[in-house]
């Protein structure tokens, strides 16, 4: 059975996501657009939810559309390294194997 707090993304300040390595950021990001809309469409009782000043825990709230900007924010100010195509990839992992 899978616990809301395993779902429910910790309310940081701005400054906190400054000091996050970027892999941490693209997974809060992933964690933030992954949380249900709201508390109206979710099946989680009113019991199991965690207090809603330590958690973003629902898209219709203010913490999101803040913890999301804020993230945003932080993100874009980063260095951007394109991936890539598909191809390209399996080509090096090719010629990585293959050495």
């Amino acid at each position: 059975m899978t616990s809301f707090l395993d779902k429910a993304v910790p309310i940081l300040s701005k400054e906190d996501l400054e000091k996050l390595h970027t892999g941490s950021l693209l997974s809060r990001l992933q964690k933030l657009r992954a949380l249900e809309e709201s508390e109206s469409s979710s099946d989680w009782l009113a019991s199991e939810l965690p207090s809603a000043e330590e958690f973003v825990l629902f898209k219709e709230t203010d913490a999101w559309r803040t913890a999301y900007d804020d993230l945003k924010s932080v993100l874009d100010a980063r260095e951007h390294i394109p991936r890539g195509g598909k191809e390209k990839r399996r080509e090096q992992a090719f010629k990585r194997k293959h050495r």
